[in-house]
């Protein structure tokens, strides 16, 4: 058996003493780096080549076991297509790529009698705030099949020789590891067991980074696109729904107008995040905006003390005064990670499509506003979806990071004018849920605040 193989295949499956609960996730489980280092001394020093006493470096290891809504081959398939692996993670990956070396490197074909297999990818990855900057990354991706025939473990480890464009975003020693096995429990369903482990200076990564990107987030946002994957199939299959076909047509035609408008969000906050980012307590007070000739973008950061981000989002759900009756949601009983449409509050001509999708890892909220007849014409979607207004939260250690971002085309006012504008509007935003959560913190007993 390969040797990275079994090191991983291992250390996935066990427990305490080397893995250990904390206060911050029920899920997930923290690796005890001196325990780890004590049974593992050779794959440690090899794998985080940063001596573990030196000033300012630190090394993360989580773990994070949940069941998936697909069975383990198709899985495995998406991961190894860079395409499909984009898609299941369109908030954490900007740009994913096959690396190209000595000729063209397609992904790999993977069925029942597959091994091993590898491809070698490089990929931006973001978190959704202009606080962080865009992490670029570039690793060799493994699949092994289990001995059991009915299981994978699937490895991403870093590239070092390959050349990195920006020479502030070092490559970070990683190790990446999904065990996928058929669900004990739930036909048609995987368990899978995401292990992320890195090793990074704290004057080169912005802490939110590490808080943020590990396999907590990555194993949730998976579960979330699965799940919304099986609903979509549902609907949309012949026996799905028993409606006429048009109205099946206008639940796609939503289905695509929101991808459109969220595609629009998690892009946007990544065009408008500043190539350095200093990392720097104070950054939450500036707007960032980008523009080009396809849309303008304004983001902005802001950190709420001593409220978790579940009900930060509901906080935040309630200031807002356009979006009203809710007319139809695919799905429609799952209100945290599903598409809705809705009547606009102040003109009933038009529509509000919204797209939830919130877990115990975070939460995204995108809005856009369109005509009414809209989702029964066959008009390109980049011409319905003008504009988009998103909100991101992620957990902070003691709080929450809210960003919000205004995504439009080109406005017909002068550059200045416009930021200005979206500048009073999003400020304005951020005050009304500070008067919210203020009122909030004031019904509160002083024991929730210790």
């Amino acid at each position: 058996m390969d040797s990275v193989q079994n090191h991983l295949e291992r250390i996935s499956l066990l427990e305490e003493p080397l893995w250990i609960s904390n206060s911050l996730s029920a899920s997930t489980k923290f690796l005890d780096m001196s325990e780890y280092r004590r049974q593992f001394c050779s794959e440690s020093a090899r794998w985080f080549p940063m001596p573990p006493m030196e000033a300012g470096v630190s090394t993360v290891a989580s773990k994070t076991s949940r069941e998936v809504m697909t069975t383990p081959l198709p899985l495995i398939r998406m991961f190894m297509n860079t395409e499909y692996w984009k898609d299941l993670f369109p908030s954490i990956v900007v740009n994913a790529s096959v690396v190209v070396s000595g000729g063209r490197q397609l992904s790999p074909k993977i069925n029942q009698d597959t091994k091993l297999a590898d491809i070698e990818i490089q990929a931006q990855l973001q978190i959704l705030t202009p606080l962080v900057g865009l992490r670029e990354t570039i690793f060799k991706r493994t699949c092994y099949r289990l001995k059991d025939r009915r299981g994978w473990l699937l490895v991403d480890l870093p590239i070092y020789e390959m050349h990195i464009n920006d020479s502030s975003r070092c490559q970070l020693p990683f190790v990446r590891s999904l065990l996928v096995c058929p669900s004990s429990r739930t036909l048609g369903f995987s368990k899978v067991i995401w292990v992320e482990m890195f090793q990074y200076q704290s004057n080169e990564v912005h802490p939110l980074y590490c808080q943020t990107l590990w396999s907590q987030r990555w194993l949730c946002t998976l579960s979330r696109e699965c799940l919304r994957l099986h609903s979509y199939d549902q609907y949309f299959s012949p026996l799905g729904l028993s409606v006429p076909d048009e109205g099946v047509a206008t639940l796609k035609r939503l289905v695509i107008l929101a991808k459109e408008m969220t595609t629009r969000f998690y892009s946007g906050i990544a065009c408008a995040t500043p190539r350095f980012v200093p990392i720097d307590d104070d950054a939450h007070e500036c707007m960032s905006f980008a523009m080009d000739t396809n849309y303008w973008v304004a983001a902005k950061s802001t950190k709420f003390g001593m409220m978790q981000h579940q009900k930060l989002l509901e906080l935040v759900l309630s200031t807002d005064r356009l979006v009203g009756e809710k007319l139809l949601q695919i799905p429609s009983y799952y209100e945290k990670n599903c598409i809705s449409l809705h009547r606009h509050t102040e003109h009933g001509d038009k529509r509000m499509v919204r797209d939830t999708s919130f877990d115990e890892s975070g939460g995204v909220v995108v809005t856009a506003q369109m005509d009414s007849e809209s989702l029964n014409n066959e008009d390109d979607v980049s011409s319905v979806i003008t504009s988009a207004f998103g909100l991101s939260i992620h957990p902070d250690y003691d709080g929450s990071i809210l960003t919000l971002s205004y995504v439009q085309p080109p406005s017909s006012s002068s550059e200045g004018h416009w930021k200005k504008e979206i500048s009073n509007k999003i400020c304005n935003i951020i005050q009304d849920i500070a008067l919210t959560f203020e009122s909030y913190s004031l019904t509160l007993p002083l024991t929730s605040f210790t």
